[in-house]
């Protein structure tokens, strides 16, 4: 999923305007939060909602593993949104993201990403780990409202998730552009 660059996240993000609506994520996130400390990862999971019934469909982790395994589980997502008919549903799963400094211009940008995905040594481009809450609300109109939250991790020596930082939310706007192969 790509994100508006120039985007900044509220300063109380985890509970900021630009969370979505829905009681069940909050109920999502506490349970990662308890669940998931002192545990190596997160497994990938699709919710959806419809009426007040909500149902969890385990990801099996190996079609992360791929881009053609990546492609089929939107297509998997997408069949199941056009399907079941959800007023709302989540992908959850574990990524990384790149966080860049302001820079000068967008070439100056573009050359340190590609400088930093090379592996060369780059300054103003750091990589988090971070779980994703790819978030989709429908609307009677069948208009879709869409967020992407984001919730950074650290991993102790022993490399399993030793605190969770609050989730930072990102509502799809005019001036904020949510796309991507989960997008669904």
């Amino acid at each position: 999923m790509r994100i508006n660059p120039e985007y900044q996240p509220s300063i109380n993000s985890s509970a900021s305007d630009d969370a979505p609506d829905a009681d069940y994520i909050t109920s999502i996130i506490k349970y990662i939060k308890t669940n998931f400390l002192n545990k190596v990862g997160i497994p990938p999971v699709f919710v959806y909602c419809k009426d007040t019934e909500i149902k969890f469909v385990q990801v099996p982790e190996d079609l992360l593993s791929s881009e053609k395994g990546k492609d089929e589980l939107a297509f998997l997502m997408s069949a199941a949104v056009k399907a079941f008919e959800p007023d709302s549903h989540c992908f959850i799963s574990e990524s990384w993201i790149y966080k860049m400094q302001n820079f000068e211009n967008q070439e100056e940008a573009f050359k340190a990403f590609n400088d930093f995905k090379a592996g060369s040594k780059t300054t103003g481009i750091d990589r988090e780990e971070v779980v994703t809450f790819n978030f989709n609300k429908i609307n009677p109109d069948k208009s879709v409202d869409r967020w992407l939250g984001t919730m950074s991790f650290q991993r102790d020596e022993s490399d399993m998730i030793s605190k969770f930082n609050p989730v930072t939310w990102l509502k799809n706007g005019a001036d904020k552009k949510l796309e991507g192969r989960f997008v669904v």
